[in-house]
């Protein structure tokens, strides 16, 4: 598969290239290229298109995403900004975090690829990530946790236990949007402070070949600027910590300026840093994100938003889901309205409502109960169903 997908990657560009010409891009990457490609390759031209350095290891798990970023980084040598791309290798997906999270610490922009897999060793680091407020995005490839036997199928067990590890967790339905996700949680993570994690169905998005438009070179400038340049504080903690501006990705790691960061604790001191991390810095979170949202749609036209909702009206069941079932629901919604004008499959009439959660964190439960609350004809009877891919043995 990894070589399949490294062959579709540079097939696609050279079709896009015989078709509509090259302009001369002099070391810019796939600017507003409309291609078809994987999940897994997609993301990682994405983040050669803004990020600096990616920690990878030699899981098999992200191999695909690995071989697109080598690629990349042979093919172009800089992202869009003229800064190097560059690799750390890790003996393990653990390690790969780990070199990550020291990248982010220097204040340069890096990224990380791992498996669900992968992501069940590394729970600390991920809330050591989070609780040194590093603007780091990791990228999920959701294959289902091994039980009694392996598959490559999709499951939601690992991103399950990440979810409360305090990063911000976006879940894509399709390629088209791990692309713009992961544009979208890097300019989030990066004013928010707060890292983030893109997660995508394996078999249905990470290794599924779809139609995507990567990002132009204007997008990129626009709604993610350079990792080096200075910002506007955009929170009162920020501007106590930073002063009116800081840099876009903070050098906490700066042997000219030491800090000391991760140092033992007592308990009551230990409660009281949790406590401002709630306020000073998760509170902006979500209104960071809803800003990104807007600002993106009037950028590129794709609206996109914590919570989405099809066919609500006059639903008779409503189901809620996350991932690539959310197309999959909608697609069926709309079969079900089109056979009740020809109904001759027989098929009993049924109104299905979709609602999809795209983002797990920070989530918007007031965005969800709104949705259902002003559904006009929904009553307390209406079938309510919630579905997710993973089976929790021996619970209630």
């Amino acid at each position: 598969m990894p070589n399949l997908t490294f062959n579709l990657t540079e097939t696609s560009i050279r079709l896009y290239r015989q078709l509509f010409g090259s302009p001369d891009l002099a070391g810019q990457l796939a600017d507003g290229i409309e291609t078809v490609l994987d999940g897994n390759t997609a993301i990682a031209v994405t983040e050669a298109c803004i990020s600096e350095v990616a920690a990878v290891s030699n899981s098999f798990l992200t191999q695909g995403a690995t071989l697109a970023w080598l690629a990349e980084q042979q093919r172009v040598t800089n992202n869009l900004f003229a800064q190097p791309l560059s690799v750390q290798q890790a003996d393990s997906p653990r390690g790969a975090l780990a070199s990550a999270i020291g990248v982010c610490q220097s204040g340069h922009r890096s990224t990380v690829f791992l498996g669900a897999q992968d992501l069940s060793a590394c729970q600390d680091l991920l809330q050591m990530a989070a609780s040194r407020h590093l603007p780091l995005v990791i990228h999920i490839d959701n294959q289902l946790s091994g039980a009694h036997s392996n598959t490559s199928a999709a499951g939601h067990e690992a991103l399950h236990q990440a979810k409360d590890s305090g990063c911000i967790v976006l879940f894509a339905a399709n390629v088209q949007q791990a692309v713009d996700f992961t544009l979208i949680a890097r300019h989030v993570a990066e004013h928010a402070l707060t890292p983030a994690v893109v997660v995508m169905d394996s078999t249905e998005t990470a290794l599924s070949a779809q139609n995507v438009c990567l990002p132009s070179l204007e997008l990129v400038q626009e709604f993610i600027g350079r990792s080096d340049e200075l910002i506007k504080s955009p929170s009162i903690a920020q501007k106590q910590l930073f002063a009116e501006q800081r840099r876009r990705i903070p050098n906490w790691h700066n042997l000219d300026k030491p800090v000391l960061q991760g140092a033992m604790q007592d308990g009551k001191l230990f409660a009281l840093g949790r406590a401002a991390g709630d306020v000073y810095f998760d509170e902006m979170v979500s209104a960071t994100l809803q800003q990104a949202f807007s600002n993106y749609r009037q950028l590129t036209a794709r609206d996109y938003s914590s919570v989405s909702s099809f066919g609500l009206k006059k639903a008779d069941v409503i189901i809620i889901a996350q991932g690539s079932a959310i197309e999959t629901l909608t697609s069926l919604s709309h079969y079900l309205q089109a056979i009740k004008k020809d109904n001759s499959a027989g098929l009993k009439r049924v109104n299905l409502g979709v609602i999809g959660l795209h983002c797990l964190r920070p989530f918007a439960g007031a965005a969800l109960a709104d949705l259902l609350n002003t559904t006009t004809t929904t009553t307390t009877t209406t079938p309510l169903i919630v579905l997710d891919r993973m089976n929790t043995p021996l619970a209630d």
